[in-house]
C-alpha cells in the first residue's frame, strides 16, 4: 500500500470521531452561553416600594400619571411646535398596560426621549441605556446622550414600577433621588409589548420609549 492510500484510509477512520467531537463541543459551548444569558436576565429581583422614602410633593406626580399626561397632550394648542407628533405620542399614553416582565427589562438597551410642554412635542433619537441589578433591586441608567437619567426601580404593583433617581448632563457624576436634580417616574409595559417610562411634572412631561 503506498503512502497516499495509507493516509486517506487513516483520515477516513478518524474523521467521524473528529466531527462528533467538534459538534459535541460546540453544543456544550452553546448551552453554557445560553444558560448564562438566561441566568443573568432572570436573576434580577425588584424591591417593593417603601412609600416613606417618596417626598410628599412627589406623590401626585405618579398618581394617575398616564391619564393626566394624556389630558395635557390633548390640550396642547394647534400652534405648538411639532404638533404632528401628537397622534403617535397620544397612542402611547392611550395604550392599555400589562404585567411587567423582569427578564424583558434586562434586554432593553436603547431609549429615546419624547418631551412635551406647552411649547410643543420634541422627540429625540435612540441612545444607549441599561437595566441591571444593584443594591437588591433594579437600577436604570441612560448611558449616552447629553440628557441622562439614572436611578432605582421599585415595585408598586405588577403593572407599575416606580423610578426614583436623578438627572445629569453628558459625563457628569450620577445624581440620586434626594439631590437637587431629583426625578420620580413610572415604568409601564404597554399592551403592544413596548416599555415606556413616564416622568410627569404637572406643566410638562417626558416619555422614555425603550427598544432592544
Amino acid at each position: 500500500m503506498n503512502k497516499i492510500k495509507y493516509y486517506v484510509l487513516l483520515l477516513l477512520f478518524f474523521l467521524p470521531s473528529l466531527v462528533y467531537s467538534q459538534t459535541s463541543g460546540g453544543q456544550i459551548k452553546r448551552k453554557v452561553a445560553t444558560s448564562g444569558r438566561t441566568q443573568n436576565s432572570h436573576s434580577m429581583i425588584i424591591k417593593d416600594i417603601d412609600w416613606s422614602i417618596v417626598k410628599s410633593e412627589d406623590y401626585s406626580l405618579i398618581q394617575d400619571d398616564i391619564r393626566k399626561a394624556a389630558e395635557f397632550l390633548n390640550d396642547l394648542p394647534s400652534t405648538a411646535s411639532y404638533v404632528e407628533e401628537k397622534p403617535y405620542t397620544l397612542g402611547l399614553l392611550d395604550s392599555k398596560v400589562s404585567n411587567i416582565n423582569l427578564s424583558e427589562i434586562a434586554l432593553l438597551r436603547r431609549v429615546r426621549s419624547i418631551q412635551v410642554s406647552r411649547l410643543g412635542i420634541f422627540s429625540y433619537d435612540y441612545f444607549n441605556c441599561k437595566f441591571f441589578y444593584k443594591n437588591k433591586t433594579i437600577f436604570f441608567q441612560k448611558t449616552t446622550g447629553s440628557q441622562r437619567k439614572s436611578g432605582y426601580l421599585y415595585k408598586s404593583d405588577s403593572q407599575k414600577f416606580i423610578f426614583l433617581g436623578g438627572w445629569s448632563v453628558n459625563d457628569e457624576p450620577l445624581t440620586g433621588y434626594n439631590s437637587k436634580n431629583s426625578v420620580i417616574g413610572s415604568l409601564y409595559k404597554l399592551s403592544s409589548g413596548k416599555y415606556i417610562m413616564l416622568f410627569f411634572e404637572g406643566n410638562s412631561f417626558e416619555i422614555y420609549e425603550f427598544a432592544r
